[in-house]
């Protein structure tokens, strides 16, 4: 989709959720392609929650079709949300966003034990999430 970011994640899961086997070759063969006029690259604005949504949508459908996945999906819906709240930090209008900022967190806050407890989640934002969670406001 046009104007999202991200917006790999749903066509990813799209084709691997089609797909009639997948493995694991043990290499990174995924190309990125890094454009400094990119979306992901800009200031937070609106268009950046994509992610989340994106995110939470494979979550929601992981949890349905595939739950023994939940752990994992869960793992990357926590990582989009950490990613975002840091990302409307480091904006310039953080005032703008406080509301879209104060329901993130508290979405953090609900799945407190989901973040403690799932070991997909790599420390380094388990301790970003804990940090977001036990600051006041926007800082």
């Amino acid at each position: 989709p046009d104007g999202k970011t991200c917006e790999d994640y749903p066509v990813i899961y799209e084709l691997v959720k089609k797909s009639r086997k997948v493995d694991n070759i043990g290499k990174i063969k995924y190309m990125y392609c890094y454009r400094a006029d990119s979306i992901s690259k800009q200031q937070f604005r609106m268009s950046r929650m994509s992610y989340v949504l994106f995110t939470r949508d494979i979550m929601k459908d992981v949890v349905k079709e595939a739950p023994k996945l939940r752990k994992c999906a869960e793992a990357l819906y926590i990582r989009s949300v950490v990613d975002t709240i840091s990302d409307m930090e480091k904006c310039g209008q953080k005032d703008r966003y406080n509301s879209i900022y104060r329901r993130l967190k508290k979405l953090l806050l609900i799945m407190y034990g989901n973040i403690c407890f799932n070991s997909y989640i790599p420390w380094k934002t388990k301790k970003k999430a804990y940090q977001i969670i036990y600051q006041r406001g926007i800082q």
